[in-house]
């Protein structure tokens, strides 16, 4: 009973500070983004940024690989106080304009809080697995930061698989395994519950309407669901090609790296370039939130947000890539939607969740991210997440999915 009653503590534990760290994120997300909005120019602050960036992991690899500690305790501080920086170095990667999203933030801080919490004294002797520890981080995280607790709890097993871990004491009967589902849904909604109503984190509504099912409109969700894993596999190859090219140039010449930064900067001053800055989130809106219809969108948007999200990514710039991948997707079915032109807004729900569950091979979040973001209105989304998910499983790209 003690044992029950210390997890559920845990659980409460994990959910407040996360929820707590994504209030403090959130808000300085938006300061940094409103005085992005405000002064372009902040852009030319990007080899700042990047500075940073390596120096802060620099002196954290160095303080660690200095300390004694056994190399498994390294990496766990490391990757800890990794989480903790992603933080402050997030917010200088969007007051300089990057397009970058915010879910590493929300996996990588609560990864972080779980270690720090499951380290207390108190919680060390129901010796909890490293793998139920992580899965608790990332709920809460996701949750707190997202608003999407039912997606964040998917998200945490299914991005994070036991093959991810390759401790033996992972291994858990199915038994525990179904009992520590209640534990990490538990951190998913209290930090949701804790950031909304506490702490004062509000999220956009999304909307859309429902579409007539039609077997024209559901041959063109599973067509769209086919383009997703290639461009998804596009993507991939063109971001690890331009990562082996970056590391390359870093160790050679670390002021060529600053240089082209510098270079990416001043193209982001570009006037006509400013929508495609930050999060995407102004497209999100112009799709599904009350603003819509206010800008005036072209068919080649989507590749114009894609390629600064790669360059962004590419250079090492803190934020991840979901958000961003969540408009890509939309403005893409927007652009392949022609042939349904009065379904444009039930097409674009479907490259909504698409694009971001091909890229990261979570077909299952994508579908649930789908009908939790718009009701039973997003039911396109979810059918594209289902193509997705045979489509994966029959070219076995499922059971390589990348992990976070």
């Amino acid at each position: 009973m003690m044992a029950i009653f210390r997890r559920f503590m845990f659980v409460v534990c994990i959910a407040f500070v996360s929820a707590l760290l994504g209030a403090v994120f959130n808000h300085g997300l938006n300061l940094s983004i409103s005085l992005q909005n405000q002064f372009y120019l902040f852009s030319l602050l990007l080899p700042a940024v990047l500075y940073a960036t390596f120096w802060s992991e620099l002196k954290v690899g160095q303080s660690v690989s200095n300390s004694h500690k056994t190399i498994n305790e390294k990496k766990a501080i490391s990757s800890m106080l990794n989480g903790f920086l992603t933080v402050p170095l997030t917010w200088m990667s969007h007051l300089g304009g990057a397009s970058v999203g915010r879910e590493g933030v929300a996996i990588l801080l609560g990864r972080s809080v779980s270690s720090l919490v499951s380290g207390l004294a108190w919680f060390k002797n129901d010796k909890l697995t490293e793998l139920f520890v992580m899965r608790c981080g990332a709920a809460a995280g996701f949750a707190a930061v997202f608003g999407t607790p039912f997606s964040a709890v998917v998200f945490a097993f299914e991005a994070l698989s036991q093959k991810s871990f390759k401790d033996s004491s992972c291994e858990l009967t199915k038994f525990k395994t179904f009992g520590n589902i209640f534990f990490v849904a538990g951190c998913s909604f209290l930090a949701h519950v804790f950031a909304k109503n506490i702490f004062g984190v509000s999220h956009s509504t999304l909307s859309a309407k429902n579409p007539d099912v039609s077997i024209h409109l559901i041959f063109f969700l599973c067509m769209l669901s086919v383009f997703f894993i290639i461009l998804s596999k596009i993507h991939k190859l063109i971001i690890g090609f331009m990562r082996e090219k970056m590391e390359l140039l870093m160790s050679k010449s670390k002021f060529s790296v600053f240089v082209l930064s510098f270079l990416f900067g001043l193209v982001l001053c570009v006037p006509q370039l400013q929508l495609y800055k930050n999060l995407g989130l102004n497209f999100v809106d112009h799709f599904f939130g009350d603003g819509a219809n206010y800008l005036q969108i072209g068919y080649l948007d989507w590749l114009s947000k894609w390629t600064l999200t790669l360059v962004s990514v590419v250079f090492g710039y803190k934020g991840g890539e979901v958000t961003p991948l969540l408009a890509i997707g939309s403005l893409l079915s927007f652009s392949l939607s022609s042939a349904f032109p009065w379904m444009t807004q039930s097409i674009a729900v479907a490259g909504y969740s698409g694009m971001f569950a091909a890229v990261f091979r979570v077909p299952i979040v994508g579908a649930v991210l789908a009908i939790e973001s718009f009701g039973l209105r997003g039911w396109s989304g979810a059918v594209v997440c289902l193509f997705l998910l045979i489509f994966m499983r029959l070219s076995n790209f499922y059971l390589h999915r990348e992990e976070i």
